[in-house]
């Protein structure tokens, strides 16, 4: 009689096998899995998600998503079992990714749960400074709460770019760097209060641009020792 073949979870449960025949005419083959995304995720927008291969390598493992959904920009690659990508929408997302096996009866799941939390530029706590200093200062920051935000470091697939808006333009000598927001020539910058600087952060995905405005901040530069 035909051997029939069967597989376990480990850490979920024992999936039903279709044996043999009574008197010990069949016999089974089982192989354990361990198919486990973890704990909730919570992320700015924007930020890479990667699982790894949840179960390793198993020849003829097929994954599918049965119910729920994953974020916007994020994937299930279906013969690993990896999930990746870069969330481009915030809410709450929770996805069944269903396992099989080429050759072995039943299936297991695992749920993906994910936090996709929203990011604003929320301007720098400090913008009075002494003069004679030299080093870096910033306008604003990419962030989301309860996340590590957004940086320079951004993901592959996403375009990180600072700039001045529209209409708000930084007094000489200061420069800003597009790619990190620092700006820099501040020790050259005269006394005086600028007024109604706006800066953007412009993140753009799969070629669709999202641009984030801060509210105007004023720079102060005090004379040096008040």
């Amino acid at each position: 009689m035909r051997s029939m073949k069967m597989f376990s979870l480990a850490l979920l449960a024992l999936l039903a096998a279709c044996g043999g025949g009574g008197g010990g005419s069949g016999s089974q083959d089982t192989i354990s899995v361990t198919f486990d995304y973890g704990a909730p995720r919570r992320q700015a927008m924007y930020t890479a998600v990667y699982t790894g291969d949840p179960v390793g390598t198993v020849p003829g493992a097929h994954f599918a998503v049965v119910s729920g959904a994953l974020a916007p920009g994020v994937e299930l690659d279906p013969a690993t079992g990896a999930i990746n990508g870069v969330p481009t929408q915030p809410g709450s997302y929770s996805a069944a990714v269903e396992l099989t096996i080429h050759g072995y009866s039943g299936s297991a799941r695992s749920t993906f749960q994910q936090s996709v939390v929203d990011v604003s530029l929320d301007p720098a706590p400090i913008t009075t400074f002494h003069a004679g200093g030299s080093f870096f200062f910033q306008l604003g920051t990419l962030d989301a709460p309860d996340t590590e935000g957004v940086t320079e470091d951004a993901p592959h697939g996403v375009d990180l770019v600072y700039r001045m808006a529209a209409g708000s333009v930084l007094p000489a000598p200061l420069v800003l760097d597009a790619h990190s927001g620092l700006i820099s020539g501040i020790e050259g910058l005269p006394v005086g209060v600028y007024p109604q600087l706006v800066l953007e952060a412009v993140v753009t995905v799969a070629g669709v641009s999202h641009v984030y405005s801060q509210p105007a901040v004023t720079l102060t530069l005090l004379p040096q020792g008040t």
